[in-house]
């Protein structure tokens, strides 16, 4: 799990991803027991009356939002710190915490991987918490009804929350949801994201890459597609990094994402643990990482290019992290996103 320490973050004592100093140590988020599959979170589409969370810190509960970019998210779970013990470093800190997940960020960045969305509408990064960040019946400066907007665009409503009631040990409360229309594709960066034309066994405009010339296999073109007829695949059997890539113009400062489908076949993480992901060649942005037996799964990082060109990649492997499987890429893309800042109203 990453780090949740970073230029944005707002957990602070919610994590030991982010405080690893406090003895008792302190808890998990719902985000990183949902990554270790702790947590099969309870998915909420559309509105719902009486929604109840028991203590995280006593049951492993959480709730997920999804909204219509599959990278954007949010959980939901209730923090109720033991009074001594694992956890308690968080005494005062009671109540919904409701948190922002925007996948293939960083807490480097803004927007960040995860934030706390705060209950009085009032944070900053790297403070200490409020109590009043936390969503409770009693919180004198809990917004009501309690709003969360999307990052994108124009910043739409995803969901409200309210009717916030103490039921059986547990906080019972409505979830509104607003319904979104569909996200207007931007413009692709790439050429041939489809993989659909090439010659010589390369697909036009990628280029096969590696860190060690031995054990790296590249094919093209594959009868095996998310959508079409043909995809590229990486295999490495003993462990490698290697990568299909291409080299896209950007503008410095501007936001984009990153898109790609990925299929996988006994992949593994061998020295570190990345293994399948799509990212950005020269430094450490990438998606999050797909290990397994999977089927055609879409993954995304979004992104501030540093500089022009930037190289972005279908991958096996990352850096410090060789790994070993087959993988399938297909249907990339690279779009010119606007995202707005997760500290201005």
């Amino acid at each position: 799990v990453p780090d949740m320490y970073g230029t944005y973050s707002t957990l602070n004592k919610l994590t030991v991803m982010n405080d690893s100093w406090a003895l008792p140590p302190q808890d998990f988020s719902a985000y990183e027991r949902v990554a270790f599959g702790w947590v099969e979170p309870e998915v909420i589409r559309t509105s719902r009356h009486g929604v109840w969370l028991p203590s995280a810190n006593q049951q492993l509960a959480a709730v997920m939002v999804p909204t219509v970019r599959p990278a954007e998210y949010f959980l939901i779970e209730f923090r109720d710190p033991p009074p001594t013990g694992y956890g308690s470093a968080t005494q005062g800190y009671r109540g919904l915490a409701v948190y922002h997940v925007l996948a293939g960020s960083s807490m480097w960045q803004d927007p960040p991987l995860v934030k706390l969305e705060p209950a009085d509408g009032e944070i900053a990064p790297n403070e200490a918490l409020d109590p009043n960040d936390f969503i409770l019946p009693k919180n004198p400066e809990l917004r009501r009804p309690f709003v969360v907007r999307s990052y994108y665009d124009d910043r739409n409503e995803i969901f409200r929350i309210d009717n916030v009631v103490w039921r059986d040990d547990g906080l019972a409360f409505d979830v509104v949801i607003v319904p979104q229309p569909a996200p207007t594709p931007g413009a692709n960066l790439l050429l041939n994201g489809s993989f659909e034309t090439g010659h010589s066994g390369t697909p036009d405009a990628w280029a096969p890459g590696w860190y060690m010339p031995q054990d790296a296999s590249f094919g093209w073109p594959q009868p095996n597609s998310s959508e079409g007829v043909s995809s590229a695949s990486l295999q490495s059997v003993s462990g490698n990094d290697i990568r299909w890539s291409q080299v896209v113009a950007t503008t410095p400062g501007e936001r984009y994402q990153l898109c790609g489908f990925l299929k996988g076949e006994s992949v593994a993480g061998l020295q570190g643990d990345v293994a399948a992901n799509v990212s950005l060649l020269g430094g450490f942005v990438r998606s999050d990482s797909l290990s397994g037996t999977f089927d055609w799964t879409k993954a995304c990082v979004s992104f501030t290019a540093e500089t022009s060109p930037v190289e972005v990649v279908c991958r096996l492997g990352f850096y410090g992290s060789t790994a070993a499987g087959r993988v399938w890429c297909d249907d990339f893309t690279l779009e010119h996103i606007r995202l707005h800042s997760a500290f201005v109203p």
